[in-house]
């Protein structure tokens, strides 16, 4: 099921349904519907699953109602109760995961760093951190194992498998580390949060730490370091100060500006 037609070349009418994932419309009309559910009907040696890959600006909201519509589809061609959803894998960036566990609640992120072939930003060679796609599904997580050759370990606590960076938190009572370093648990906001980050007493939460660029006090970040009324009225959303904006954000010169291509 895709909304590039091209697919039918290779997998054929009986294989592959003209479709579009955001508004759950089959453009073969009632003949695709019914090959979808005929598809769905499960045996005993055969189950169905639902894996998507969906691009990654596409509305969560929308995706999810579609899902909502293949679990009807799926409780009725196998005559499942309401409560029964079908197992899902969606494929999606990590940092969305409270807009995800937010319209479907029962998805659960696992730690595997999902790689594509000759894909710049999310292939084998995206970084020191890895790929930030991670696969969320209703899929029991002890079920999956991960490879120890690509840095996985099983956690007892968790009952699951997850990166070796991600440190199981005693406090939180789970492992916590989403990507990058391990993260450290705040007492203040009461969960973990990224190593670099510090408790800011003016927000009340955990933000960027901008001490090592701007000459503040660790225990406040830049917004407490305010000059006239006029540049306060500026406020930037990259370190969470006031005075300027983001483009002349103090921290960008960490990170130089890439050349321009002529």
């Amino acid at each position: 099921m895709d909304i590039d037609h091209r697919y039918l070349q290779f997998f054929g009418p009986k294989k592959f349904c003209h479709y579009n994932l955001f508004n759950n419309h089959f453009f073969g009309g009632e003949e695709s519907k019914q090959k979808l559910e005929e598809f769905l009907k499960e045996t005993n040696e055969e189950k169905v699953a639902v894996l998507l890959d969906p691009p990654f600006g596409g509305l969560i909201d929308a995706i999810s109602f579609t899902l909502r519509k293949l679990n009807k589809y799926w409780q009725k061609a196998n005559c499942k109760e309401d409560s029964e959803i079908i197992p899902t894998l969606w494929f999606f960036p990590y940092f969305l995961e409270p807009r995800i566990v937010k319209s479907r609640p029962d998805l659960v992120m696992m730690d595997y760093k999902v790689e594509y072939l000759n894909h710049k930003k999310f292939g084998s060679k995206s970084g020191s951190k890895g790929s930030p796609i991670r696969i969320f599904t209703n899929v029991q997580s002890s079920l999956f194992v991960l490879p120890k050759s690509e840095e996985y370990r099983y956690c007892k606590k968790c009952e699951r498998y997850v990166s070796n960076e991600n440190q199981h938190c005693a406090k939180c009572n789970k492992c916590t580390t989403k990507h990058g370093n391990t993260y450290k648990h705040c007492d203040l906001c009461q969960q973990c949060v990224k190593s670099n980050y510090l408790h800011c007493e003016v927000h009340n939460k955990c933000v960027p730490d901008t001490s090592s660029s701007n000459e503040i006090s660790d225990k406040i970040c830049i917004c407490n370091k305010v000059g006239s009324e006029e540049n306060n009225s500026f406020r930037c959303y990259k370190c969470f100060g006031y005075g300027h904006r983001k483009r002349d954000c103090p921290t960008n010169s960490r990170n130089p500006s890439k050349k321009m291509r002529k």
